[in-house]
C-alpha cells in the first residue's frame, strides 16, 4: 500500500475518533442526573479539543512530508528525463549559472559534471558570440520558449564548433530558472556549406548552357545558311555544265545542311529542356483539347490513322510539356512504320497521384535489346540515311519525363508493333518543381 493510502486512512480514522468523542459529549448533555455524568460533557470538550488539536498538527506534518517526498520524487525523474535526452541539456538559474548538466553536455564541451556546475553558460559561447548568447539567455521576462538561435559552443581545448540551441524557462521551487538544449550542428553546416556549393557550380553550369545554346541557334546555323545559298547559287550560275551526278551531289549537300540544322534544333531544344518554360507549361487544359492540337500539328500521313481514348475529356493536363511528349512519340511512331498504312492508338489511365498514358503502334517493333539504347541521344535503329531524323526525339522525351518527376518504358505490342508507356504527376505547377 502508498504511503499516500496510509495518510488517508490515518485522516479517516482521525475523523471517527472525533465523532466518538463528539456523541460523548452529547450524550453527556442529554443523561445529566447523574454526577458523574454531569462532569462528562466538560471532560469530553476538554478531550475533543486536545485531540482536535493534536491530530490536526499530525495532518499537517504528514502533508508536508508527502509534499517534500513528491517534490523529490518529480527531480529525480526530472533529471532522468535530462540525461536520457540524445542532446546536451542542462538546466540554468536566473543568473544563467548551471545548475545541472546530463552527461552529452560533459561529452560536447569536454569538462565533467562537477567543473560544468556553477559555471556561468556564456562560458560555454566564444566572446565573438557573447552579445547573441546574453540575449538569449535572459530570463528576466515571463518565462517562455526562446527561439532557436544557431551560436558557435567553446570546448575545454579551445576549439570552436557551430550549436543550434533552444531554452524553456519555468518556474521552480526555489525561483525562476531555464532548460537548455545544445546541439553540435557541425555535420549539418558542412552539408549547408556542400549544398551552397552545388547550388553555385550548378548555375554556373546553367549560365554556361544558355551560352551555348545561343552559340547554338545562332553562329553555328549561319555557316549552314551560307553553304546552303551558296550551292544553290553554284547549281543556277552553272547550270549548263552540270551533269546529273553533279545535281544529286548538289542535292545531297544540302539535305546534309538540312540535317546539320535540326540536328543543331533538336539540341538547342534538349539542352534548354526544363530550363527554359513559358506560360504553357503551366497551363491545365483537358486532355481532349490537347489531342486535337496535336492532330492538327501532326498532319498525319495518308494511310495512317490515329486513335485516341474517350478517357481523355475526363483528365486535365499541362500543355507543355505533353503535346511535344505526345508529338515525339506519334511522329517516332510513323516515321519507322514499315509499311504506309497503320494505326496508332494513345490511351490514358488515372491513378490517385498521376496518370499513365500510352502510345502503341502496329509497325515492325523494337527489339528488347535496343529498348534501353533507344532512349539516348543521337541513337537510331536505321542508317540516318534512311530515315529523316536527328536521333533526339526519344531522348527529349525522356528528359521531359524524367524532370517532370514520371517515368517511360518500352514494350512489345503482339503480334507486331511497340507500346510506349510513361507516367506524368497530376496538376501541378512545373515551375516551382525545378526551384
Amino acid at each position: 500500500m502508498k504511503k499516500y493510502d496510509w495518510y488517508v486512512l490515518f485522516n479517516a480514522f482521525t475523523a471517527v475518533l472525533i465523532g466518538v468523542t463528539a456523541l460523548l459529549v452529547i450524550l453527556g448533555w442529554i443523561f445529566h442526573r447523574s454526577a458523574l455524568v454531569q462532569i462528562l460533557p466538560w471532560f469530553s470538550l476538554t478531550v475533543l479539543a486536545v485531540l482536535f488539536i493534536f491530530f490536526e498538527l499530525r495532518w499537517r506534518n504528514n502533508v508536508i512530508r508527502l509534499s517534500e517526498s513528491e517534490q523529490l520524487n518529480s527531480g529525480e525523474y526530472f533529471r532522468r528525463i535530462l540525461e536520457a535526452a540524445p542532446d546536451a541539456m542542462a538546466m540554468i538559474d536566473k543568473t544563467s549559472k548551471i545548475i545541472f548538466t546530463n552527461t552529452q553536455t560533459e561529452k560536447l564541451f569536454g569538462y565533467t559534471q562537477q567543473e560544468l556546475l556553477g559555471k556561468f553558460l556564456a562560458e560555454l559561447i566564444p566572446d565573438r558570440s557573447t552579445k547573441t548568447h546574453e540575449h538569449a539567455v535572459n530570463l528576466s521576462d515571463t518565462p517562455s520558449n526562446k527561439k532557436r538561435k544557431t551560436l558557435f559552443g567553446l570546448r575545454r581545448d579551445g576549439g570552436q564548433f557551430p550549436v543550434e540551441m533552444s531554452m524553456r524557462s519555468l518556474q521552480t521551487s526555489t525561483g525562476l530558472a531555464a532548460v537548455v538544449a545544445i546541439r553540435d550542428i557541425t555535420k549539418r553546416k558542412e552539408i549547408e556549406q556542400k549544398l551552397a556549393e552545388y547550388t553555385i557550380n550548378l548555375e554556373r553550369s546553367n549560365r554556361e548552357l544558355e551560352e551555348f545554346a545561343y552559340i547554338a541557334s545562332h553562329d553555328l546555323k549561319a555557316p549552314l545558311r551560307v553553304i546552303d545559298n551558296v550551292s544553290k547559287w553554284l547549281e543556277e550560275d552553272l547550270q549548263k555544265y552540270l551533269t546529273d551526278e553533279t545535281r544529286e551531289n548538289m542535292n545531297l549537300l544540302r539535305g546534309r545542311v538540312k540535317r546539320m540544322e535540326k540536328l543543331l534544333d533538336d539540341l538547342l531544344q534538349y539542352s534548354r529542356a526544363g530550363h527554359v518554360m513559358d506560360e504553357r507549361y503551366n497551363t491545365i487544359i483537358p486532355g481532349n483539347i490537347l489531342m486535337d492540337d496535336i492532330v492538327t500539328l501532326l498532319a498525319l500521313p495518308e494511310g495512317m490513322s490515329l486513335k485516341m481514348s474517350p478517357a481523355f475529356s475526363s483528365v486535365y493536363v499541362n500543355r507543355m510539356p505533353l503535346q511535344q511528349i505526345f508529338l515525339n512519340l506519334i511522329s517516332n511512331a510513323i516515321k519507322h512504320h514499315d509499311t504506309k498504312k497503320g494505326i496508332i492508338e494513345v490511351t490514358v489511365k488515372e491513378n490517385k497521384n498521376d496518370y499513365v498514358f500510352s502510345v502503341k503502334d502496329d509497325g515492325p517493333g523494337i527489339p528488347a535489346k535496343f529498348h534501353e539504347q533507344i532512349f539516348k541521344m543521337f541513337q537510331t535503329l536505321k542508317p540516318k540515311d534512311e530515315v529523316e531524323g536527328s536521333g533526339m526525339g526519344l531522348a527529349l522525351v525522356k528528359k521531359y519525363i524524367d524532370i517532370f518527376g514520371g517515368t517511360i518504358h518500352i514494350a512489345d505490342n503482339p503480334p507486331k508493333g511497340s507500346i510506349f508507356y510513361f507516367t506524368w504527376p497530376k496538376k501541378q505547377n512545373l515551375q516551382e518543381k525545378l526551384l
